[in-house]
């Protein structure tokens, strides 16, 4: 035989605080969901949070580190000015002497 709620039960039974009726409703079969508190919530936010700024900050390096090996190359195969500026220098002299 099904048991059918009156209005007022349902009503009272919905102005109840979850911990009065924890025990009632499992034995019902219906599962309960706890919250998280929100200390665990926001410990695993900031844990994200800390794992994106973990990511972020490797790639910055590992850009930056690029960018340092181009600047490398770049003045490996710049001709030395000092040396170019020292010929002309000399090329002049003669060409004043001559």
């Amino acid at each position: 035989m099904k048991e059918t709620w009156t209005p007022e039960q349902v009503k009272s039974f919905n102005e109840l605080e979850p911990s009065e009726y924890m025990n009632v409703v499992p034995l019902a079969g219906v599962k309960v969901q706890t919250p998280e508190p929100e200390g665990l919530v926001a410990a695993r936010i900031i844990a994200h949070k800390d794992e994106q700024i973990a990511e972020l900050q490797d790639l910055c390096s590992r850009q930056a580190q690029q960018l340092q090996d181009e600047l490398d190359q770049s003045v490996d195969h710049r001709p030395d000015l000092a040396a170019l500026l020292d010929e002309c220098d000399q090329v002049l002299q003669l060409g004043e002497a001559v």
